[in-house]
């Protein structure tokens, strides 16, 4: 045997990992293409080619020393390099299936063989795929801005290949009690569903408000009356398609075309660094939280995760009658459809940053939201002043009648929080009114016992 220059060469992975598939209209007839995975291409388009980095280079590592390829002759010398044929992807979802339902699939290979392809895959994801990062702001003494920065490693989109994959972030904010105040991205560990998903399709978010909003990198089809599909067949063009391109993509480099980004990513100005500084692999969300307290300190946890395939793709798999759907059904139903974590974060927004923000730059008297609301014994309200003051906060019920002052005294400038205990009260709305020089304002609690 000698050596062979084309197997340490993309062009070789490329022979079967660019696909194109055929698109069939309503009548069933093809009516043009799709790009189904578009690995090589997306590559080609990335500084990957440029640094020396090849498909192999990850996905087949090389050892240093030499080894001897055959046995015969058997005084062969060790040859390098030498390469594993490891092979691993992303796709621990299916590796598990395989290992679980081996006996009635017919695999060769062992529950322990299994086992090591799986861990070396998470480990390709969990240390060459991609990575995140966050930084925090208070906007005001109530709302907080976090920042996730979410960066491709690697030498394609993220996930690339076939279009069923998905990857999204999960994030959590948590107060000093350890109770979640807001979260976005959530799931389902038994079916695998992320929580609060738009129908038709989640679009592609740059800033987040709401819990029901979650960034999903992911490449969607359409058909030919631009509806979304899960059909491959059925797939015109692609209506989304936001997942995280490779460093040094660009919509001028090569094969654009076929691996373009769709969707409303296109009017992300950080996705992909824009149109400014284009290429950068790095798309930031930013997470804006209201109805909090800037002199409590919380902790974010952040999360990124992948599927290898999503419940609404195996939804529409499932309405086909035929034996090989029907026996992968039977393996899907028991199957673990958690996602695959892939990286972590935790970060704590500490008193110490409001602090600085706001030290000597309050201009304007302002009322906050009472944190939480409804409440249920006692509650925080929080207020800040511009200039000292004799400040008063009062509690009234419904009809008007005053049931307690918690605060009644002088205040120099700042921001202050005070705590309302309602143990003798019975349940209703109750509102709470700052007087403080010439500035009022009022707002509206709810007691729940």
């Amino acid at each position: 045997p000698v050596f062979g220059e084309q197997t340490h060469q993309s062009e070789l992975c490329a022979t079967c990992h660019t696909l194109f598939t055929p698109t069939l209209n309503n009548q069933g007839n093809i009516v043009g293409e799709i790009a189904e995975q578009t690995p090589y291409l997306e590559w080609v388009n990335s500084i990957f080619p440029t640094d020396g980095e090849s498909c192999q280079h990850c996905h087949m590592p090389e050892i240093e020393e030499g080894v001897v390829i055959s046995n015969r002759p058997i005084w062969l010398d060790p040859r390098s390099p030498f390469v594993k044929h490891f092979f691993v992807g992303a796709n621990v979802f299916m590796l598990k299936i395989l290992r679980d339902n081996g006996a009635q699939i017919g695999v060769t290979a062992t529950t322990e063989q299994f086992d090591s392809t799986i861990a070396r895959t998470m480990y390709l994801l969990q240390n060459q795929t991609a990575n995140i990062s966050a930084e925090y702001n208070w906007i005001s003494f109530n709302e907080l801005e976090i920042k996730v920065a979410v960066e491709n490693l690697s030498g394609h989109k993220f996930p690339t290949g076939y279009p069923s994959r998905r990857t999204w972030i999960n994030i959590e904010l948590i107060d000093e009690n350890n109770q979640p105040v807001f979260s976005s991205g959530d799931w389902d560990n038994q079916t695998g569903e992320i929580n609060g998903l738009n129908m038709p399709y989640e679009q592609h978010h740059n800033v987040i408000t709401e819990e029901d909003q979650v960034q999903i990198y992911q490449a969607l089809m359409e058909d030919v009356d631009g509806n979304v599909t899960y059909t491959l067949l059925r797939g015109a063009s692609y209506i989304k398609d936001n997942r995280l391109p490779p460093e040094g993509f660009t919509s001028t480099g090569p094969y654009y075309d076929s691996t373009r980004i769709e969707g409303l990513a296109l009017q992300d100005p950080n996705f992909n660094g824009g149109s400014i500084s284009e290429g950068t692999g790095i798309d930031t969300i930013t997470y804006r939280i209201n109805n909090l307290m800037g002199s409590n300190i919380y902790t974010a946890n952040v999360k990124m995760l992948y599927q290898t395939t999503t419940p609404r793709f195996i939804a529409d798999l499932f309405q086909y009658n035929t034996p090989e759907v029907n026996i992968f059904e039977t393996y899907y139903e028991t199957a673990d459809k958690s996602p695959v974590l892939i990286d972590s974060l935790q970060l704590v927004v500490s008193v110490t940053g409001i602090e600085n923000e706001f030290n000597g730059a309050i201009d304007d008297y302002k009322l906050f939201d009472a944190y939480p609301n409804p409440f249920n014994s006692s509650t925080i309200i929080g207020y800040q002043i511009p200039k000292a003051g004799l400040v008063a906060l009062k509690i009234y019920d419904v009809v008007g009648k005053e049931v307690e002052t918690i605060v009644n005294e002088v205040k120099q400038s700042g921001n202050y929080k005070a705590k309302f205990t309602s143990e003798d009260l019975p349940s209703g709305i109750y509102f709470y009114k700052l007087l403080v020089n010439n500035f009022t304002q009022t707002k509206k609690m709810i007691l729940l016992k």
